[in-house]
């Protein structure tokens, strides 16, 4: 199964949101849009701090949820009009609930894809198999993700396409930065981890290692999203001794992607993931990666099993000393993903 080029034509109503807020699906149709690869955008992610790439010559209609928009699809003809083709963006199946509408147009293609690495059942076999039947394409993000699918298609795999969320972004600005960032790393060598506050992320392996191995650089947490207040805490008490940890939450894409490209690594030590848009850019800055290797990672990242704390320090040491027995992604460096 190829990763399949995209191109995406004029009659694409693309449905998921800009940032804010900052995620797989917001910061996925962020960059379509900056590269103007889709003309339209139904954002259903409700914010006062909205960011439209200056580039985008489309339109972006707003929405305050998935109702507004079912309501605005089925009475009016503004969003509607001329579209061949719905591209769903989500993060987990309980938003699939929308394909149980029995109102929608028969006449349209839909095309899903779901960014979260772990997919679930919300609902019963039998919905998802008529939820299924519904959608004419369905991206996979992962083989987990792949054979996730297979187990509701039924024998339809024709539909299942394995693809990929990364739409590469040129190198950020000189002139995006953030004084209180500056001013923590102080033009030292900084490491650089990042995501939603979740124990899938394992953070707390990280800043124990700036604790007990790492000790002659800065780490710098950006967190974003979905907060575990819990699991904050706990990375917190974890960090509070240490001077060389600082967290910064919520940072617009453009200012993290700036400071991501000054750093010295970028770990991502996830037990769970789909593909890390941030592996990928990381890479692409030439930035050193490690990452878990929980799913297809981008080409030129060193991977390590996530099996515990101490394999991730000793992949960081490894890594970190330039020996050669870690494995490095080959292969996986796609530019756009869909064909409609």
């Amino acid at each position: 199964m190829g990763i399949r080029v995209m191109k995406i034509s004029r009659h694409v109503l693309v449905v998921g949101g800009l940032p804010e807020p900052i995620g797989g699906v917001t910061s996925f149709i962020y960059r379509l849009a900056d590269n103007n690869k889709v003309t339209t955008i139904a954002d259903l992610y409700p914010s006062k701090k909205k960011v439209t790439p200056l580039n985008f010559e489309g339109q972006v209609f707003y929405y305050k949820g998935l109702l507004s928009f079912l309501c605005s699809l089925i009475f009016s003809s503004k969003i509607s009009e001329g579209i061949t083709d719905i591209h769903f963006n989500f993060s987990k199946t309980r938003s699939l609930i929308i394909f149980l509408i029995p109102f929608l147009k028969k006449s349209l293609r839909f095309h899903l894809t779901l960014h979260h690495g772990s997919l679930k059942r919300s609902y019963p076999e039998f919905m998802f198999r008529y939820i299924f039947s519904k959608i004419d394409v369905i991206y996979s993000l992962s083989e987990s993700q792949h054979s996730f699918y297979k187990i509701y298609v039924l024998a339809d795999y024709e539909k299942l396409k394995m693809s990929t969320s990364y739409v590469p972004v040129p190198p950020p600005s000189l002139n995006l930065r953030i004084k209180e960032i500056d001013d923590f790393i102080d033009d030292k060598k900084f490491s650089i981890i990042s995501g939603y506050c979740s124990r899938i992320y394992n953070h707390d392996w990280v800043v124990r290692l700036f604790n007990e191995v790492e000790l002659n650089q800065k780490l710098v947490i950006f967190l974003y999203g979905f907060i575990d207040e819990k699991y904050l805490e706990l990375i917190q008490a974890l960090s509070e001794n240490n001077a060389r940890i600082n967290f910064f939450f919520n940072v617009p894409q453009d200012i993290f992607g700036f400071y991501l490209s000054k750093a010295s690594f970028y770990l991502r030590p996830n037990s769970t993931d789909s593909f890390g848009i941030a592996v990928a850019d990381a890479v692409n800055y030439g930035v050193t990666v490690l990452a878990s290797d929980v799913c297809k990672r981008y080409s030129g990242t060193f991977l390590f099993k996530p099996l515990s704390y101490e394999c991730f320090v000793d992949a960081y040491l490894k890594l970190k000393d330039k020996r050669t027995d870690l494995s490095v992604q080959s292969g996986y460096s796609p530019a756009f993903f869909y064909h409609f």
